[in-house]
């Protein structure tokens, strides 16, 4: 732990290291939440980790700042579920200095989604952080920040304004899931929220709900659900996928991805679920090379993630009974390589 810190602090004599990458935010990181990267959590150093977050409002712009807000949910405290008022606070000052400083609206919009995401996931759940939830992914929403005037429109999408919709939805859907009381509930809002979620991917094609899996729901690359999703967004994943898949042809086979992996993840290992998890990823394969082929990691992860379900059906977990029409898939699964 020592070793770590003296490294980061030394780094600061480093020149020429971006503005969005700093060694004083690493070290705070460190300083204060020890117990996300394994060490003790006795260790934690508020003092250091402030005079960090000090020289770090210092250094960074407001969109630096956006991005190391960012960084502080989804790579720092999102690696625990306990919940560290502290640590959350620290993010939201993050976000607070950026928003004051101004920048554009696309990058407003993430963070003001990221305000939400804040009192939804990482605050007490208590009346007012809900309310706090909901106000601010309301707020995103209403700027209705537009992701084709971005260079990196996926990166809005997946953060911004579209995606405020989708957190907004489930959170007023089912509040009890985030650990608030189901007293809350407003079920026709929710449903309401999500299909004007729907109607504002509309403009992007498949592009939007693409943006919107790879962000919050599938982490095909670590081949898990991403943070707090569960098996019942499974009916959500689906419909998103199917959407995305109506709208254009452009991301048909990552889409197909995301589906068969979400149904490859469930804990109900059933024929059912291997059957559909199998159809998606081959039918992955063929928009794949109809699009060309190619290397890229589309076609890279279709064929690491479906071919433990093809040559050992056990080792995921799935019953024993999947092996016939496992020995069938694999005399009629494309391959990559053949392109």
């Amino acid at each position: 732990y020592e070793k770590a810190l003296i490294l980061f602090r030394k780094a600061e004599e480093v020149p020429g290291l971006p503005s969005w990458f700093t060694p004083q935010n690493q070290v705070e990181r460190l300083a204060m939440s020890p117990e996300i990267y394994g060490f003790n959590p006795v260790w934690c150093n508020v003092e250091l980790a402030q005079e960090m977050h000090e020289q770090n409002l210092l250094i960074q712009n407001g969109g630096d700042l956006t991005i190391t807000a960012n960084d502080w949910f989804t790579h720092h405290i999102e690696k625990s579920d306990i919940i560290n008022p502290a640590a959350t606070q620290v993010g939201i000052d993050y976000l607070q200095v950026a928003y004051d400083r101004g920048w554009d609206d696309l990058w407003k919009s993430v963070m003001l989604t990221n305000f939400g995401r804040a009192y939804k996931y990482h605050s007490e759940k208590n009346q007012q952080n809900f309310d706090l939830a909901v106000e601010w992914l309301k707020k995103s929403i209403a700027l209705n920040a537009n992701a084709k005037y971005s260079n990196q429109p996926w990166s809005i999408i997946g953060r911004g304004t579209p995606r405020a919709y989708f957190e907004l939805a489930e959170l007023l859907e089912n509040p009890q899931r985030f650990g608030f009381d189901q007293a809350y509930q407003n079920l026709q809002e929710g449903q309401k929220y999500y299909q004007d979620g729907k109607e504002h991917l509309k403009q992007y094609g498949s592009l939007g709900p693409y943006s919107i899996m790879e962000s919050m729901y599938v982490n095909v690359f670590e081949k898990k659900f991403c943070f707090k999703r569960k098996d019942e967004d499974i009916g959500n994943i689906k419909d998103l996928c199917e959407y995305g898949r109506s709208l254009d042809d452009e991301k048909h086979a990552p889409l197909y991805l995301f589906q068969a992996l979400s149904y490859h993840l469930l804990s109900d290992k059933t024929m059912v679920n291997f059957e559909t998890a199998t159809d998606c990823y081959q039918a992955g394969l063929i928009a794949y090379f109809k699009l060309g082929g190619g290397h890229n990691w589309v076609g890279e992860c279709l064929t690491k993630c479906m071919s433990p379900l093809i040559y050992d059906c056990t080792s995921e977990g799935f019953p024993s009974e999947c092996g016939q029409l496992q020995t069938c898939l694999l005399y009629t699964s494309p391959s990559p390589r053949d392109s």
